[in-house]
């Protein structure tokens, strides 16, 4: 990653961009991706249907795209982000295994 190095604001520059880049990561565990895609899936029926009635109510095809455009947002709006409650579950990755151990070396000590 290249930052701009400036002789006054270099280091300020590139401690802002790291805690942006730190903010806007959007990591969601497995189940975080399973709950957006159900929130996603069952969301975009609902707001098809909901726009067509308020288009059908107002007789006018516009407020069906108006409609359908505003709920879309809210929909994006809960889903892309990646919210706390998304996270819930993270997962627990084993630990690094020293420099020197494979697996061939492991089932070499294991047979001897």
């Amino acid at each position: 990653m290249h930052f701009v190095n400036c002789n006054f604001h270099g280091k300020i520059y590139q401690d802002f961009n790291m805690i942006t880049i730190d903010r806007f990561k959007g990591i969601i565990d497995f189940q975080g991706q399973i709950a957006c895609r159900n929130i996603l899936n069952n969301g975009i029926p609902i707001i098809s249907a909901i726009s067509f009635v308020c288009g059908l109510i107002a007789q006018d095809s516009n407020y069906v795209f108006i409609c359908f455009g505003l709920l879309s947002i809210i929909l994006l709006f809960i889903c892309v982000p990646a919210w706390p409650h998304f996270n819930k579950h993270p997962v627990a990755f084993l630990p690094l295994r020293s420099k020197g151990s494979t697996l061939r070396e492991k089932s070499k000590t294991k047979d001897q």
